[in-house]
């Protein structure tokens, strides 16, 4: 049995990852290695003030409505693999665009739902449909605070670069390997959990999170006799709902809260220790950080609500290595290697209907067209081909690969919009000629509320694939995209994957 090590490879750049500082250059040293098993290690944090602490998930940029799923991947924009002695290997450019519209077709949804908790580009669901912070280590009891953490994004080489799907690689034989990344770190943006507005809280969740309780969950029992004026009601406060366990609270140390009542200002203050009484009782007695003054008459109908702290936090990336799996030297290594790489045209083309001819390679085998919409000023683009598109239809070399416009969706009824059984076994037959079979249905996940609204239009992935056949020479691909006037074509990636030969 072979044997393996793990090395890890800082970069060159010893800053932190910004939106202007954003290159990575690795060399690796020789040896030989696993690369399918190498992946890149980009730590993350999110800085706050630690008495202005709010919980927070990573999201992409201004994607307030119907947000979806986002891979590790959206971290790195172009990537370039080059051998000392072979040249460059493969060139990966708007790998982030490319591969994050790939997964709903080529992941099972089990395997989609599970980047919610090992993808760490945003939070997970709690049974709630509540995200979790992947930046806070959360305290429900005590009187220590909730802290910030740092946590890695998790990106395989694989994803990045299709040679490294390979599982040896021997610089002795084929050279060195650099590799050259541009990085995205503006792709991600902290948005808040908890708060009561523009965040990630299903509707009703602060109001009454777990049937069959009825009282709501930031309602406080007013002692008998309720306290009078020129008075502070009095601390720790015992919370009228019941809980089941504490994990059932929404409640954390440290939680910026907002107590308020009948006869009692609003105070802006934060949660500062939790106390919980089991047994029959069930009860939980929060103390804030804040007196709470009555000003006249008795103090009534108490409660609490969230509030989002004075500024928003920063995500910070202090550095990315890179980990190799290094192998012992293999008996028979292989002479060469057969891989396929992508190749990308962008067109910026503002128009209701495209129709219009591209030239892709002769060893081009597949074509997949993406369309990202624009997500506004001041904004990157969205990853995600959530942009509609009514009809379309390809030919290679002025042939229609089929004969008659493909509608790329049906109405089923009830705002429900499923793929068309032709643009299907497009999907299908690109797909098989990748050599990977479809695994997944193609809807984008939800980030957030229920799990099973991928009939939802928002959450219908638009990408359009193609099998092409090989020729000696270039082809001349026509795109016609039909957008049934509710929309335009604006920014179009058309992905060529091209058979690569390392000898």
């Amino acid at each position: 049995m072979q044997s393996s090590r793990v090395i890890k490879i800082t970069s060159r750049q010893s800053a932190p990852i910004t939106a202007t500082a954003n290159l990575l250059d690795y060399e690796i040293p020789p040896g030989n290695y696993d690369l399918s098993r190498s992946y890149l290690e980009i730590q993350s944090s999110m800085t706050q003030v630690a008495t202005d602490l709010a919980l927070y998930v990573g999201r992409y940029p201004n994607v307030a409505a119907n947000p979806s799923v986002y891979d590790n991947i959206s971290l790195v924009r172009h990537g370039s693999l080059r051998s000392s002695s072979k040249g460059v290997i493969e060139t990966s450019r708007h790998v982030n665009v490319r591969k994050n519209n790939m997964i709903p077709f080529a992941d099972s949804q089990g395997k989609q739902l599970s980047h919610l908790y090992s993808g760490k580009f945003q939070g997970f669901q709690d049974r709630n449909g509540l995200m979790a912070s992947q930046w806070r280590s959360v305290r429900k009891t005590g009187a220590n605070g909730t802290v910030s953490k740092s946590h890695e994004h998790i990106v395989p080489l694989k994803d990045i670069f299709n040679f490294a799907k390979h599982d040896y690689y021997s610089t002795r034989r084929h050279g060195d390997l650099s590799i050259n990344l541009e990085m995205a770190p503006e792709s991600m943006v902290p948005y808040p959990i908890l708060t009561d507005a523009n965040s990630y809280v299903p509707v009703g969740y602060w109001a009454n999170i777990e049937a069959p309780q009825t009282l709501a969950n930031g309602v406080i029992t007013t002692p008998a006799p309720a306290p009078a004026a020129g008075t502070d009601f009095p601390q720790p406060v015992t919370m009228s709902r019941t809980y089941h366990d504490i994990g059932q609270s929404p409640f954390f140390v440290g939680q910026l809260v907002t107590v308020s009542g009948t006869n009692v200002a609003a105070v802006d203050t934060r949660i500062t220790l939790i106390t919980y009484t089991p047994g029959a009782t069930r009860t939980i007695q929060l103390t804030f950080a804040d007196a709470l003054p009555i000003l006249v008459g008795p103090a009534a109908a108490m409660s609490i609500v969230t509030r989002a702290p004075v500024a928003a936090p920063t995500v910070v990336f202090p550095k990315a290595d890179l980990v190799l799996v290094e192998v012992d030297e293999a008996p028979s290594p292989p002479d060469e290697y057969q891989y396929t790489t992508y190749k990308v045209q962008e067109d910026t083309q503002p128009t209701v209907n495209l129709n219009k001819n591209y030239i892709i390679g002769p060893l081009c085998k597949n074509v997949v067209i993406c369309m990202p919409p624009a997500l506004g000023a001041g904004n990157p683009r969205d990853l995600l081909a959530k942009k509609p598109v009514d009809s379309y239809r390809l030919s290679v070399n002025n042939k229609y690969v089929q004969n008659r416009l493909i509608p790329l969706f049906t109405n089923n009824g009830g705002g429900r919009q499923t793929y068309t059984g032709l643009h299907k076994t497009q999907l299908i037959k690109a797909f098989d000629n990748m050599d990977e079979g479809m695994a997944g249905p193609g809807y984008i996940l939800p980030a957030e509320g229920a799990l099973n609204s991928q009939f939802d239009p928002s959450q219908m992935n638009y990408s359009i694939m193609c099998p092409v056949p090989l020729t000696g020479s270039q082809k001349m691909l026509g795109v016609e995209l039909n957008m049934n006037g509710a929309n335009t074509v604006d920014q179009l990636f058309i992905f060529e994957e091209t058979i690569a030969m390392l000898k």
